[in-house]
């Protein structure tokens, strides 16, 4: 069960919350892997002020580890963009009871419909079978309100886009809290929820008035 959080919001009127978002996910991430934690994460990240349009200027950090929890909020990075007053990082709060559960998931397939992706499949397909041919798709299907997120693994030296959706009434709760490396939920094998922080009441008037801390 999650118990703590602290939430980092993005300052600048203006920025790019998806880009913003990825590099905070990458320091996440880097931390999980560096703790050995990626096949048993039960850290979890969140965004509070996700919409249709973007996924928010806020991003969210939950665990039932307090300590590790602040082993995280004090990375470099978050430090170095809180320094230059782009960032604003809460303290280590206790989460609210009784918060609705919610499910923030990277869907990967997603990525499966764009062309890219067909096309490398295709290639891979063409090269087990040692003859051209044009297997038949059947993903052109739709897909409820999705964010991409680009971010970058550090391991394998390259850039990666993650599909996050928000799942606002999970048919499941699963009680172990499973998440995968970089904090989120899978359609199957991690289905981890976290506290919809947005259900908090006065939570949004209690952001502006300490948007200059």
């Amino acid at each position: 069960m999650l118990t703590h959080y602290f939430s980092i919001t993005y300052v600048p009127d203006d920025c790019d919350n998806e880009l913003l978002a990825g590099r905070c996910i990458a320091e996440f991430h880097k931390l999980i892997s560096s703790l050995k934690l990626i096949e048993n994460n039960s850290f979890a990240i969140g965004f509070p002020n996700w919409s249709e349009q973007s996924i928010g200027n806020e991003f969210a950090i939950f665990s039932d580890n307090s300590e590790l929890l602040s082993a995280i909020k004090y990375q470099p990075y978050f430090n170095l963009m809180k320094s230059e007053e782009l960032f604003s990082i809460t303290d280590i709060k206790p989460v609210p009871n009784n918060l609705p559960q919610i499910r923030f998931i990277r869907n990967q397939s997603i990525g499966k419909i764009f062309i890219g992706s067909k096309k490398r499949r295709i290639q891979r397909s063409i090269t087990r079978n040692n003859k051209e041919h044009t297997p038949i798709s059947n993903e052109d299907r739709e897909f409820d309100t999705f964010h991409k997120v680009s971010c970058s693994s550090k391991s394998k030296q390259q850039q990666f886009i993650l599909h996050i959706q928000k799942d606002i009434n999970p048919m499941t709760i699963d009680s172990k809290g499973s998440y995968n490396s970089y904090g989120l939920a899978t359609n199957s094998k991690h289905l981890g929820t976290v506290p919809d922080l947005s259900k908090i009441p006065f939570y949004y008037e209690d952001k502006l008035s300490n948007k200059d801390q």
